[in-house]
């Protein structure tokens, strides 16, 4: 499972999200809740989720990893060593 997250803007904002465990638990419910649709899927047999369920419930243990995209803003370093010109055309 993915799950991808824009915090570039509002960084104020979401820092308590970062810092006090909010979004651990955030992408944590997301995953459960995906899981309990997926498993009502399987139990009433839904034709459209067939290869989604197949795979999360194999015959086999099968170990799902939960991947989490964060894209964060990150301040930029100023360069002393290169400098710009204005260049007109």
């Amino acid at each position: 499972m993915i799950e991808a997250k824009d915090f570039r803007k509002e960084r104020i904002k979401n820092q308590p999200r970062l810092t006090g465990g909010e979004l651990a638990i955030e992408v944590a419910q997301k995953v459960r809740d995906t899981f309990a649709g997926i498993f009502g899927a399987y139990r009433w047999n839904n034709e459209e989720l067939n290869d989604f369920y197949n795979m999360i419930f194999p015959k086999a243990k099968t170990k799902i990893q939960v991947i989490l995209f964060l894209e964060a803003y990150r301040p930029q370093k100023k360069c002393n060593t290169l400098r710009y010109k204005e260049v007109t055309y």
